[in-house]
C-alpha cells in the first residue's frame, strides 16, 4: 500500500492500538495503489450506530482507498475487543453469508450489490469491514494486519 500510514496513522495512541490486538494499521496486503485515507479510534460512548452499544471497549475505524482511482477502491475496517463482536452469525440469518478466513481472524460475509460487509474475529480482537475488493483480496488485506503480539498457534 501507499506509504500515507505515516501521517495519518501516527495520529492514532500505540497504547490503543496494542489494546485492539494490533501493532499498526499498515495493511501490506493492500495493492500498492491503496492508502490509509482516515483513522480515528472512539472510546465506547462515541460509537457508531451500527456498533453494539453496549460494548464498554474502544473502536479503531480505518479507511483506505485506491489513490489511483481507476475504479472505485474503498475498505473500511472498525476494529474492537472481541466481547464487542456481533457474534456468531455464519448461516444463521441470511443464506447468502460465505465464510471468510483471514490469516488468525475468520468469520462471515454478505455481498450486496458490489459490495461486500461482514466480520471477522480471532477471538481477542473482532473486525467489522466493508469494502468493494474481493473476497479474496479482502481476506488477504486483513490477514496481514500485524497482531500487538507474535500470534502463536497451538
Amino acid at each position: 500500500a501507499a506509504d500515507l500510514v505515516g501521517p495519518i496513522g501516527s495520529t492514532l495512541p500505540s497504547d490503543a492500538l496494542g489494546q485492539l490486538g494490533l501493532a499498526s494499521v499498515e495493511v501490506p496486503g493492500l495493492p500498492a495503489t491503496w492508502a490509509l485515507t482516515e483513522a480515528s479510534i472512539r472510546g465506547p460512548e462515541d460509537q457508531p450506530g451500527g456498533l453494539r452499544s453496549a460494548c464498554d471497549g474502544p473502536t479503531l475505524s480505518v479507511t483506505y482507498d485506491d489513490l489511483a482511482g481507476v475504479a472505485e477502491g474503498r475498505l473500511a475496517l472498525w476494529v474492537r475487543p472481541h466481547a464487542c463482536a456481533g457474534g456468531p452469525r455464519l448461516g444463521t440469518e441470511r443464506p447468502d453469508e460465505v465464510a471468510v478466513a483471514a490469516g488468525r481472524f475468520s468469520g462471515w460475509a454478505v455481498a450486496s450489490g458490489h459490495r461486500l460487509h461482514g466480520e471477522v474475529t480471532d477471538g481477542a480482537t473482532a473486525i467489522s469491514f466493508t469494502t468493494d475488493l474481493a473476497l479474496g483480496d479482502t481476506e488477504a488485506a486483513i490477514a496481514s494486519l500485524p497482531p500487538a503480539r507474535p500470534h502463536v498457534e497451538r
